[in-house]
């Protein structure tokens, strides 16, 4: 039992340090080939941060379940942002952080969502 709990955590571990890794590397040359397209990029690759913190089942109610993990998703993102300060080629952006969030917002209602269909699919399998 205490080995599968584990593993629900190898995953999002995982994926933050590939996001820190991405974030915190020495970019040469900033070329931005679509206007605002470097949002978009953040809000694609923290999706997957939200849909992977979803299944951390804190609490029964949905309200904890969805506000910690948005919460220590958001603030990963805005640390990684200031960080970016202190990178050559890199600058921080309230705009990264608000994509960053919008990201791992989306993905925890994705993630809540398909668990709650399977719960109500695995409930009328019984029916």
């Amino acid at each position: 039992m205490q080995v599968t709990q584990n593993r629900k955590f190898i995953l999002p571990i995982l994926y933050l340090i590939f996001l820190a890794g991405g974030s915190l590397t020495p970019i040469p040359v900033k070329t931005e080939i679509i206007s605002g397209g470097d949002k978009a990029i953040h809000l694609i690759l923290y999706i997957p941060l939200g849909y992977l913190l979803s299944f951390s089942k804190i609490s029964s109610l949905f309200l904890l379940n969805f506000s910690i993990p948005f919460s220590l998703g958001t603030l990963y993102g805005g640390v990684l942002e200031l960080l970016q300060n202190y990178i050559p080629g890199r600058s921080a952006s309230f705009y990264d952080a608000l994509a960053n969030s919008l990201g791992v917002g989306i993905g925890l209602i994705l993630g809540q969502a398909g668990g709650l269909a399977n719960r109500k699919r695995g409930k009328l399998k019984i029916l």
